[in-house]
């Protein structure tokens, strides 16, 4: 029994010197080789790397200008025809797929530059989209609950449907958009 509590002691001990020392070293070189993450809006995430003396670098972006779409009271006050959406310029930064960032800038909402332009979105701000799939021309986007939840009126599922469509219209490849949420496409967004 004593040899086998001399090892216990002796592994605790060791284990313990072995925690003080990741710990120690964590702390010095903390700065030297942490990552940063920046949200920067809802739709733009870009991932920093510390590489010493307060440069960062920021890793495997791609920019480029999308147009997303949105209504605007000035330029269609009578709201005559819903499902008229109108082009803003965006600056995005993407990893992989263009057709989430695009997304992404649609569901941001407007700026303040834009609200004072008359542009405003029709889409619930809780409304998010889960998975995105381009194929053979079609873009299939899935939401979640929100995007169906306290809306009503032919006009507003219209703008609804537009803001998405004709932004999602803007990737190279997509010829038209299937909406989905939570799997179901036929019994959604209905007046």
């Amino acid at each position: 029994m004593k040899g086998s509590s001399q090892k216990r002691g002796f592994f605790i001990f060791v284990l313990a010197l072995l925690i003080i020392f990741v710990a120690v070293t964590f702390l010095f070189f903390a700065d030297e080789f942490k990552t940063v993450y920046r949200f920067m809006t809802k739709s733009e995430k870009e991932i920093r790397l510390d590489v010493g003396d307060g440069e960062k670098v920021v890793v495997g972006l791609e920019t480029t200008i999308v147009t997303v779409f949105f209504p605007n009271f000035i330029e269609n006050p009578t709201m005559e025809d819903c499902s008229l959406v109108y082009p803003v310029e965006r600056v995005v930064r993407y990893r992989k797929s263009l057709e989430a960032a695009v997304l992404n800038e649609v569901l941001a909402g407007v700026s303040k530059e834009e609200d004072e332009q008359g542009f405003y979105t029709s889409i619930p701000s809780e409304a998010l989209w889960q998975d995105i799939d381009i194929v053979n021309g079609v873009a299939s986007v899935d939401f979640n609950d929100a995007l169906d939840e306290n809306v009503g009126g032919s006009c507003l599922i219209s703008t609804i449907r537009s803001q998405i469509e004709q932004t999602l219209m803007q990737v190279p490849g997509v010829d038209t958009v299937r909406i989905s949420i939570n799997g179901e496409s036929e019994l959604i967004l209905q007046p």
